[in-house]
């Protein structure tokens, strides 16, 4: 668009009128906010005027939805000024936005049979995050998280529910591979996995098959079910595994000190022998 007026224009033949009415109305608009995920680090610059919130590697932004089918969608970001005018905090805006993800319908399917439905345009998908569904993989299981429209579904990892749904429908914990802001891929843990060739992996997708407009990270993440945590795996290997064979090094040169420290002070201790000859301080001692 070339300016405002014509963006104004446009929203209208599409039907968001409605929308562009309400947008300082935030009663009207919470349930029209979307949350769009993207990677902390690698979009300082993107994010200096809009309101988002951190989450990992991840920042949170947010937008209001004027229009949306399956072939586009019309969207304005939230920024700070516009958040002071609506007199709400950031938390509050992330909250209301999680919730209206909801109602986008949020998806949880069989990777491959949902590559073979985009290709072949037919074929049943099931959702997994619909109590009492079954996952049965025909191959390596894994699954896609997204939403109805295939659109701005990576955020639904932000969603601890669907979380720990994943965890219940995988019998396990899981990688989740960041790579595209439309979805996300979930492979589960099965004890065979590098963390650092799955990074090369999605690093390689990103490169090879993703648009640069919609790369979210190569940052490849860890949920533990047991303790409902999503984090960094490699940041999460290195806090498991590295910091113990630190531990045993320092442990094992401490013994070392105290062993060596202990035979010095024995020796210190040691009564001198009666008619021989011993040798203190570099001095030989006469026999007495």
């Amino acid at each position: 668009m070339k300016n405002r007026e014509e963006f104004f224009e446009y929203v209208k033949e599409c039907g968001g009128q409605n929308g562009l009415e309400d947008i300082m109305d935030y009663e009207k608009i919470r349930e029209k906010l979307v949350v769009k995920l993207v990677d902390l680090k690698c979009n300082q610059e993107y994010l200096a005027d809009r309101v988002y919130t951190v989450h990992g590697d991840f920042a949170a932004t947010y937008a209001i939805i004027l229009y949306e089918d399956r072939e586009k969608c019309i969207s304005m970001p939230v920024k700070e000024p516009q958040r002071k005018t609506w007199g709400i905090s950031p938390e509050q805006l992330h909250q209301d936005a999680i919730l209206a993800d909801k109602s986008r319908v949020p998806l949880l399917m069989d990777l491959n049979k949902f590559i073979m439905s985009q290709i072949c345009a037919f074929g049943k998908i099931d959702n997994y995050l619909i109590e009492g569904t079954q996952y049965h993989p025909m191959v390596v299981p894994m699954l896609c998280l997204t939403n109805r429209f295939y659109r701005n579904g990576a955020s639904l990892i932000l969603h601890k529910d669907i979380l720990k749904r994943t965890g219940e429908v995988l019998g396990s914990n899981f990688y989740v591979l960041p790579s595209s802001i439309h979805e996300v891929v979930i492979v589960p843990d099965m004890g065979e996995q590098d963390v650092a060739e799955l990074s090369l992996t999605v690093r390689e997708i990103n490169e090879e098959q993703v648009k640069p407009e919609e790369r979210l990270s190569d940052k490849v993440q860890y949920y533990d079910c047991e303790t409902a945590v999503l984090e960094n795996a490699e940041e999460r290997m290195r806090r498991l595994f590295v910091p113990e064979k630190n531990y045993e090094i320092k442990y094992t040169r401490e013994i070392l000190e105290d062993t060596k420290t202990k035979e010095e002070t024995e020796e210190a201790d040691m009564p001198l022998g009666n008619g021989e000859d011993i040798e203190k301080s570099r001095k030989l001692l006469p026999t007495v």
